[in-house]
């Protein structure tokens, strides 16, 4: 394909924000664009969760629940360069195709030419060194990294590519490449994992040096559900703590495994100081609104203080109802 005729995804409020389209959906002060990488076919990789899965008879306009329209390269370019106080920060991520890393350099480097001002993120499966070192030298400042599964046995159970140890030493090269906190590691909460393989790979993760990035599982097909909310809260509180110098065995109850119910009620007991635990975690400024969540909730992340002021009632009550359960539970 000729470079000016490359074509790329977006999300369908990036190109709202953009100005290419309407969108009748409150944006929260999005202030990241998020770009997916076009395959007509989709995805090589099998990951059953996945919409862009070449295996995935949904259409290639889906990831998760959000559309991603095509847009020709050129006419992107054209509009982050007229709209460039409108977002801080670009996230690509790439798909598995021929030679996807070697277009994926070629769009990343348009794009620092065109704004060479704005932040780069990027989610890729494992690669080389050298096209670490690449993505790096052009400026980009934060890697994503889609594990995605808790667990070796659920890694297989979702068809990941490669595999677990490839992932970990994956992890382990950028990390060096990138630097600590550099590297977001997503997680994909309600794959059928248990829970407390999630909590020990978060903390593992976290102790090399990764931070983690959490999904709600997006089920597809007929068979839809949602993520029991109260494991998803319990999973943002201990991740955030982790992040803290905390360990595993002073956030739990050896009883139970569950998050310590003295640490839950201080929580609900300063809510307006701890809500930054139940926003979007990711890359600075990602907020990926609607990505796991309808318009009408439940709200597994939050995308800003003024999202957290309107649910905040709600986001009590939950956390309420889980302390509930681990009260049973004792």
């Amino acid at each position: 394909m000729e470079h000016d005729e490359y074509v790329v995804r977006a999300s369908i409020g990036s190109l709202s924000l953009l100005g290419l389209i309407e969108n009748k959906f409150e944006l929260w002060g999005m202030n990241t664009i998020y770009l997916l990488q076009y395959s007509e076919k989709g995805c090589l990789a099998s990951c059953s969760f996945c919409t862009q899965s070449i295996h995935n008879f949904k259409a290639k306009k889906f990831l998760s629940r959000i559309t991603w329209p095509k847009i020709k390269l050129s006419r992107l370019l054209e509009a982050l360069k007229n709209n460039h106080e409108k977002y801080r920060r670009i996230c690509f991520q790439t798909v598995i195709k021929p030679y996807f890393h070697e277009e994926a350099l070629f769009i990343i480097r348009r794009i620092n030419e065109e704004v060479p001002d704005k932040s780069i993120s990027l989610a890729i499966t494992p690669i080389p060194n050298k096209y670490l070192e690449k993505f790096h030298s052009m400026g980009v400042d934060y890697l994503g990294i889609g594990l995605d599964a808790a667990s070796p046995d659920i890694f297989v159970k979702v068809l990941k590519p490669y595999s677990w140890k490839i992932y970990m030493d994956y992890i382990d090269r950028a990390l060096k490449i990138f630097g600590e906190k550099h590297v977001y590691v997503h997680l994909i909460v309600g794959l059928g994992e248990n829970r407390l393989d999630l909590y020990k790979l978060m903390e593992q993760l976290i102790s090399r040096g990764a931070d983690i990035a959490l999904f709600a599982y997006t089920s597809i097909g007929k068979n839809y559900f949602n993520v029991d909310i109260y494991y998803y809260r319990e999973a943002q509180i201990i991740r955030y703590f982790l992040n803290r110098n905390h360990s595993l065995k002073e956030l739990l109850d050896p009883i139970n495994n569950h998050l310590k119910m003295h640490i839950l009620e201080e929580i609900i007991t300063n809510i307006e100081r701890h809500y930054d635990i139940f926003l979007t975690s990711g890359c600075p400024e990602c907020t990926r609104p609607y990505y796991n969540e309808s318009p009408r909730g439940p709200y597994y992340n939050l995308y800003s203080k003024n999202h957290f002021e309107m649910y905040k009632d709600v986001l009590i009550k939950q956390l309420r109802g889980l302390l509930e359960i681990i009260s049973e539970k004792r």
